[in-house]
């Protein structure tokens, strides 16, 4: 995936996960009314900015199959590459008697990255923007999301400025909002799929370009 990511007076700590990131040499447009108090066009070759993100390590969530790993975001060209790939990782934590889906793992069979803003770049309100160009293959999960930090999930709060995944046989984009209940550890979610066909119906060159 490829990304450009502007924030205009608020956020709450972004990950990009498991996707192709990059940007564009254009100038953050202004709003009036609104203050831009950070951007990152990853105009320097290497690795991201280590002022404004953190790498996530390891088997994170979800029981995803991918082991995040710091090699597969770099900064290149302007643009910030996160690369999935078939590799054999050894898992540094296995534990061949463990119940836990971290530990019992002896290898990961894919690596990616994550990349948050978390304890770096934090913001409570305001507009984000981003450009970014996904992989829409099966298997894919490419991310955009923010979460609070006071408090564990869901009462933290969860937004997915985009998502792209199947739903049963279909490939979707989805934006999702996601908050606590009384009930811990679930969430209400309010959500929008809408099915990828129509995307690439109105562009069949859709998942080449940046939007």
């Amino acid at each position: 995936m490829n990304l450009k990511k502007y924030c205009y007076t608020g956020c709450i700590g972004l990950v990009f996960a498991s996707f192709l990131s990059a940007c564009t040499k254009d100038t953050p447009k202004e709003y009036e009314g609104w203050d831009l108090v950070w951007y990152d066009e990853f105009d320097n070759d290497g690795a991201p900015d280590s002022d404004a993100w953190r790498f996530e390590k390891g088997f994170v969530r979800n029981n995803e199959l991918q082991w995040y790993q710091e090699d597969n975001a770099v900064c290149k060209d302007g643009l910030l590459v996160i690369e999935g790939r078939t590799e054999r990782v050894k898992n540094p934590n296995y534990k061949a008697d463990s119940k836990s889906w971290r530990e019992q793992r002896e290898y990961a069979e894919y690596s990616s990255s994550s990349i948050k803003t978390i304890g770096k770049k934090e913001f409570l309100y305001g507009r984000f923007e981003v450009r970014a160009r996904i992989p829409v293959s099966n298997g894919s999960w490419p991310a955009i999301w923010t979460l609070g930090k006071e408090k564990p999930w869901p009462s933290c709060g969860e937004i997915d400025l985009m998502e792209f995944y199947q739903i049963g046989e279909k490939k979707h984009i989805l934006a999702n909002a996601a908050w606590g209940t009384d009930k811990k550890h679930k969430a209400e979610w309010n959500s929008a799929k809408i099915p990828f066909s129509k995307f690439i119906d109105k562009d069949p060159d859709w998942a080449l370009k940046f939007h």
